[in-house]
């Protein structure tokens, strides 16, 4: 079934064409060059971890009650009886729902005579409209403005864009799928029941919502003792926690819905790289095309640029979700077709009734955890967390590269992480983005000549790769620590910990997380101790053999002198 929807807002209407205006589409498809002169421009942030890169007051609004109701529902459409306004179906009409598969452009074009039949092709000769969806809904509609020989003038002004709901949704799942097996010990750990190899959206959100809040407990103390430390697996989880995990989370439940347009933009070229890395396809050049199209708008100061700005609700694709979960909750299986638009013209011409008789009548939605429930799981999630960190300093280095196979890619490595993802053999895609490269040539054989030049990716590593590194440091040298005042543990700095883990539980803290992490971090600075100790009698012994040598080559008249 194609549902054919749309939403109606108090803005001024935005002008298609013009003297001035030039055509909301581009002619010209992507402009590859635009879009490599903006990477290059924001290169720097765009290699960073997102927690990094994003503003202080975005990343405090994870420790908001509501936002992080709001995030755990985000995927949940229709369950819930109280409807909000910017996301219901108040502003929304239905112009019909139509037995369509919706599999290729020829589908998409007889739902766009449904459209056409009204007063909209009227409106569309003029005035451009937004069409956000997910990957087919955008693929179809660009085919469909872009050929001149079956489509109308006024479908040309129909712009399609990937909707930041299905960019929430794909990057959520991605992260997950891909981190199957640390993720299905985490539910283990955590509810005692074993995660399906595809879980539920819902589920999928709850999981890194836990994750990351269990991190944001144990995050400082940590970072300050190993932010430098250069063992694979431990820069894998910090680049699953730092990056991939709060970027898929903050993409739509904050950035979006706070009408941040400079930090979406940002973070959507942050997770295309992602995305990119993780080989997903056609959700790498969704990303390309949405960011070529503002890109395009700037540069020819197309109105649609500053009404998507100031307003970016109006992007949003989640009323037709919400829609087709009302229909779905209507519905049954055997339902033929014309029973189903029937009861979408009914939800439709009835939607504010049946508003209020939900708000006067039935009793609102219940929330699948509460509160203090989701404290309580973010303690365990952060109990899992140390037992991790705990293992990986106990045996450091432990990751193994496998031999290569036959035909296998030369981009592409396989590695044992055996504290992360047991005995299973993964690829170098789960690795932070210094694995993910060859080394400079490779680069500027694939983008260019274009030389970038000390660019810090996460966790420290550089273009070089890591066989680089391993030569430059050796395979088992750390770098010195930071000098942070909390480091050891012991006296003051134990009480700062402890205030610090305080401050965020709030009074939720157990003695046995603190005691297990004091544990950790002096089982870390022990061995680390040992590692500078072990690298510094080394060296002593390298300059000695080296003075030695050169005193033998000097004369023995001038070492008399």
């Amino acid at each position: 079934m194609a549902t054919v929807l749309i939403r109606v807002f108090d803005q001024p209407a935005i002008p298609a064409t013009g003297h001035e205006i030039g055509p909301a589409n581009d002619p010209a498809g992507i402009d590859i060059e635009q879009l490599s002169l903006k990477f290059q421009d924001n290169i720097t942030n765009t290699l960073k971890p997102f927690v990094i890169t994003a503003p202080e007051e975005i990343l405090t609004q994870f420790f908001t009650p509501e936002r992080e109701r709001q995030r755990l529902t985000t995927h949940m459409y229709g369950e819930d009886n109280q409807i909000r306004q910017t996301r219901g179906l108040a502003n929304s009409h239905l112009i019909d729902c139509i037995e369509q598969p919706l599999k290729s452009v020829h589908n998409f074009r007889q739902t766009a005579d449904v459209y056409l039949t009204t007063p909209l092709r009227q409106y569309l000769e003029e005035y451009a409209i937004l069409t956000p969806g997910d990957w087919p809904a955008q693929f179809y509609h660009r085919q469909i403005a872009h050929n001149e020989e079956f489509t109308p003038p006024c479908l040309r002004n129909v712009v399609p864009s990937m909707g930041p709901l299905h960019i929430s949704l794909n990057s959520q799942e991605h992260v997950v799928r891909k981190h199957i097996v640390f993720f299905k010990k985490f539910h283990h750990t955590l509810f005692g029941k074993e995660l399906a190899n595809k879980p539920r959206p819902w589920r999928v959100t709850l999981l890194l919502e836990l994750a990351y809040g269990g991190w944001t407990l144990i995050r400082e103390p940590v970072m300050n003792r190993l932010s430098k430390f250069k063992d694979v697996q431990l820069l894998t989880l910090l680049h699953l926690l730092e990056n991939n995990i709060p970027i898929s989370l903050s993409i739509y439940s904050i950035l979006f819905k706070s009408n941040r347009y400079k930090s979406y933009f940002s973070a959507i070229m942050q997770l295309w790289v992602m995305v990119w890395i993780y080989k997903r396809k056609h959700y790498d050049k969704s990303l390309l095309i949405w960011l070529a199209q503002r890109i395009y708008w700037e540069n020819i100061n197309h109105p649609l640029l500053a009404a998507v700005k100031n307003h970016m609700e109006e992007e949003d694709e989640y009323p037709v979700e919400h829609f087709h979960g009302q229909i779905r909750g209507e519905t049954n299986e055997y339902d033929t077709a014309q029973s189903i638009r029937n009861k979408a013209l009914w939800i439709d011409s009835s939607k504010e009734q049946l508003h209020n008789f939900s708000s006067w009548f039935l009793p609102p939605a219940r929330a699948t955890f509460s509160h203090n429930q989701l404290r309580g799981l973010k303690i365990k999630a952060a109990k899992f967390l140390i037992t991790i960190i705990k293992d990986i300093c106990t045996h450091p280095f432990a990751a193994q590269e496998q031999p290569r196979q036959p035909r296998q890619r030369k981009n592409i490595t396989r590695w044992v992480l055996p504290h992360l993802f047991g005995p299973v053999v993964i690829k170098n895609v789960l690795l932070p983005l210094g694995y993910q490269f060859q080394g400079h040539r490779q680069l500027t054989q694939q983008f260019g000549p274009v030389v970038i030049k000390n660019v810090l990716l996460p966790l420290g590593y550089q273009f070089q790769g890591h066989r680089q590194l391993t030569q430059q440091f050796g395979p088992h040298q750390a770098l010195q620590p930071a000098q942070q005042k909390s480091c050891d543990v012991g006296g003051v700095a134990a009480m700062d910990i402890t205030r610090f883990l305080l401050c965020r539980l709030k009074g939720l803290v157990r003695s046995e997380l603190l005691c297990e992490l004091a544990m950790t971090l002096e089982l870390v600075a022990k061995w680390q101790e040992h590692i500078l100790d072990h690298d510094r009698s080394e060296k002593q012994d390298r300059l000695q053999v080296q003075s030695r040598a050169l005193l033998r080559e000097l004369p023995v008249g001038r070492i008399r002198g």
